[in-house]
């Protein structure tokens, strides 16, 4: 036995009630269709923005020593010492590195580190050290 299938009901469609108002009788005409007949062209077809100093046009000042840049000491860590000037000379060890890695052979530090993670099984240490 099929169900046949259930008919939405149609809402009902009542007129609209005349009130005895008429909208052109409420409304002054003002003339606003001109203002959309005319298109609002703008004054100029591009915008010139300045363009941003590179780097060292804004250290210019700085670099030539005509100002000076202020860091205020209550963000400077504790330990900073204004007379240490870092060392960024390559030593030995440095360069031993640097040299590995261009040869593309691993640095027995960080290859002691590897072998001595907790996931290392023996079976992936042998695979380490074979590749």
């Amino acid at each position: 036995m099929k169900i046949p299938p259930r008919k939405r009901r149609q809402p009902k469609k009542e007129e609209v009630p005349n009130y005895g108002l008429d909208i052109e009788d409420e409304v002054d005409d003002m003339n606003l269709g001109d203002l959309f007949d005319q298109p609002v062209l703008p004054e100029q077809d591009k915008q010139i923005v300045p363009k941003p100093p590179n780097y060292e046009e804004s250290l210019k000042d700085v670099l030539e020593g005509e100002k000076e840049i202020y860091v205020d000491s209550q963000y400077l860590p504790p330990e900073y010492d204004e007379d240490d000037v870092p060392d960024y000379e390559m030593t030995d060890e440095d360069t031993v590195e640097a040299i590995l890695d261009d040869i593309s052979v691993a640095n027995y530090d960080n290859v002691e580190k590897i072998l001595n993670q907790p996931e290392m099984t023996p079976q992936k240490i042998k695979h380490f050290l074979i590749k």
